[in-house]
């Protein structure tokens, strides 16, 4: 288990938060995520400029289910999971259906 942290900066204040991640090898959690009982599909896809990171976002639209992960060709690490996941044209429609 690795740790991820996290900086928020706005301009009032800066937040730093700790959080603990899960990551295995990538095959092995494209194929849990992709699996019959969680049936999730890539719906986007990211790369970092800054290093060999690539992002994925998983969604299953029939439950609403989303996972995000950050990968290489080897390590794969969920950073976020949730239940509802809406598609949108813009953060204010987002904000009002969530």
């Amino acid at each position: 288990m690795a740790i991820l942290a996290l900086y928020f900066t706005n301009s009032t204040a800066q937040v730093q938060v700790e959080k603990p991640i899960i990551c295995m090898d990538t095959a092995s959690l494209y194929k849990s995520l992709t699996s019959e009982e969680l049936q999730e599909q890539i719906q986007w896809a990211g790369q970092s400029e800054s290093n060999d990171s690539k992002y994925l976002l998983f969604v299953n639209k029939k439950t609403k289910t989303w996972t995000f992960v950050q990968l290489n060709e080897k390590i794969a690490c969920i950073l976020g999971t949730g239940e509802k996941s809406i598609f949108v044209d813009n953060f204010k429609t987002a904000k009002k259906q969530m």
